[in-house]
């Protein structure tokens, strides 16, 4: 009766896991739960500040908090993610989401409504698509930490100070030791071996 934002949370993530207990093996529970998870720390802290500074802090934290977990997928970030996130985040909560729903409801009724509405949300997507590709082009690549376990341990500490309230003692500590993935490293891969990537779509 009482449950607070990370009560529910929990209850979230252990229902998706008792339906498919193998997404803890996926890269899109730990995205999605961890989002909600570093949104609902990041608006906890940032409480009675500007709506605009409210907004760049979560898009800022959530960017440096997914990183490592991209990393750990051997996915990549853009650069520019935080500044793509300010404009589709209201996007999809404010117009995707509502017109899928409201074209579902409206399909059970009435076929044609439905394909109408959905139709022009499908249209609007993949224009929104094609401006992402763009945006993913011009931005540079967040450096990697593929093969860098001493790294990626070190950056997750960061990233945990990071995400402390205002005046911890030891957050200032986070931004040095971020520092350490702005240095540039060799490649983990031998001159004589090769590394083949393969990308399955499930």
């Amino acid at each position: 009766r009482r449950a607070g934002a990370w009560n529910a949370l929990a209850l979230a993530a252990v229902a998706v896991l008792f339906w498919h207990p193998p997404s803890v093996l996926e890269a899109g529970f730990w995205l999605s739960f961890g989002a909600v998870a570093v949104i609902t720390a990041t608006l906890q802290g940032v409480r009675g500040r500007p709506r605009w500074r409210q907004a760049v802090s979560v898009q800022l934290n959530i960017t440096l908090a997914l990183w490592p977990v991209l990393a750990l997928f051997d996915m990549s970030m853009s650069a520019l993610a935080p500044l793509v996130n300010l404009v589709l985040v209201p996007v999809f909560g404010v117009l995707v989401v509502p017109f899928s729903l409201a074209g579902t409801a409206l399909g059970m009724v009435s076929q044609a409504g439905g394909a109408m509405v959905l139709g022009g949300l499908s249209l609007g997507l993949d224009l929104l698509g094609s401006l992402l590709a763009l945006a993913g082009s011009l931005g540079p690549p967040m450096p990697g930490m593929q093969g860098a376990p001493v790294l990626l341990t070190v950056t997750v500490l960061a990233l945990l100070l990071w995400l402390q309230p205002a005046g911890l003692p030891m957050r200032p500590l986070a931004s040095l030791l971020l520092i350490g993935l702005l240095l540039p490293r060799e490649d983990a891969v031998p001159s004589s071996e090769i590394r083949v990537q393969v990308s399955d779509v499930g």
